[in-house]
């Protein structure tokens, strides 16, 4: 995002509520991943923020993971990078936490890791998208049936707590063709996590 400078600043946090951070930072930009230190002489990073908006004097940033911890005696330093992750095919057959580090795998790693990508990026043109042109065979006959879905299309599955989602994930990803499954628990139980972490690690 910038180029390296010899003088860093770095802030303490005027204010912690939650996952909003605000400080005095100085020279950042919106989408700028900083590093949470335990104190200024220290390397080790208990936390990463990212600056999500610029005020007259502070800046405000959105905590990457748990507040729990933290204090008014750490220190941000701007890493004058974007929020990114490490992709390639080692990450096939493995669970990423919220932050892309792997923390379980199911396979044996094929290859080691091979580019870092941002992840804040600009969608890709119409022009580029290549449109419904096949049916995608799921296996579940209601939806083969009656709500035929195509390869490239996007599917929302709406409906109340208990009614079944993530028994049908199982069932598409199961019985669905396809090379490779990227499946992002948004927003679910710890306890649905486990189910279907454990799901995954029988059909691996």
């Amino acid at each position: 995002m910038k180029t390296p400078r010899l003088l860093q600043y770095l802030a303490y946090p005027q204010k912690i509520t939650g996952p909003i951070i605000e400080a005095e930072l100085r020279d950042v930009a919106i989408g700028e991943l900083c590093e949470i230190r335990r104190g200024w002489h220290q390397k080790q990073v208990v936390a990463r923020a990212q600056v999500v908006g610029l005020q007259r004097e502070r800046t405000v940033l959105s905590l990457i993971g748990n507040a729990q911890g933290l204090s008014r005696d750490v220190v941000l330093y701007p890493t004058g990078r974007a929020l990114s992750a490490w992709v390639g095919y080692s990450v096939l057959g493995a669970v990423l936490d919220p932050t892309g580090k792997i923390v379980e795998r199911f396979t044996p790693e094929v290859a080691p890791i091979s580019e870092e990508r941002v992840i804040d990026v600009a969608p890709p043109s119409y022009a580029s998208r290549v449109g419904v042109r096949e049916p995608l065979i799921t296996g579940v006959r209601a939806i083969d049936g009656l709500l035929t879905c195509g390869v490239g299309q996007r599917m929302g599955i709406f409906a109340s707590a208990g009614c079944g989602k993530t028994m049908l994930m199982h069932m598409l990803i199961e019985q669905t063709e396809a090379d490779v499954f990227v499946i992002g628990l948004i927003g679910e139980r710890g306890r649905e996590v486990t189910e279907f972490v454990d799901m995954l690690a029988r059909f691996a």
